[in-house]
């Protein structure tokens, strides 16, 4: 298996990848492909959450940041905030992957 078999998954650019949940063992793929970390969107409660994925993502030498968007009331504020944050790591060279 390879990580084009992760849901939705979208090579962006060298750099930045998209996709939906990976599930768990898929998370040693996306470190295979250098990715240094996982921006994470979805809610805790999410429809296929990993509750321990910030631990799996950490035990792959990535880092791991939850920014929990509720997608059935997303607004401005959202959008944002995740532009923000976004901006900051791209500019301190540490964006690497979202889910």
């Amino acid at each position: 298996m390879t990580i084009e078999a992760i849901t939705n998954y979208i090579q962006i650019s060298d750099r930045l990848a998209s996709s939906g949940q990976p599930e768990e063992h898929q998370f040693r793929y996306i470190a295979k492909a250098k990715y240094r970390m996982i921006i994470n969107l979805a809610m805790p409660n999410s429809e296929n959450a990993i509750p321990e994925e910030g631990y799996i993502v950490a035990a792959l030498k990535m880092t791991y940041v939850h920014i929990p968007v509720p997608f059935e009331a997303l607004n401005v504020d959202h959008l944002s905030n995740g532009s923000k944050i976004s901006t900051t790591l791209y500019h301190e060279n540490q964006l690497a992957s979202t889910t």
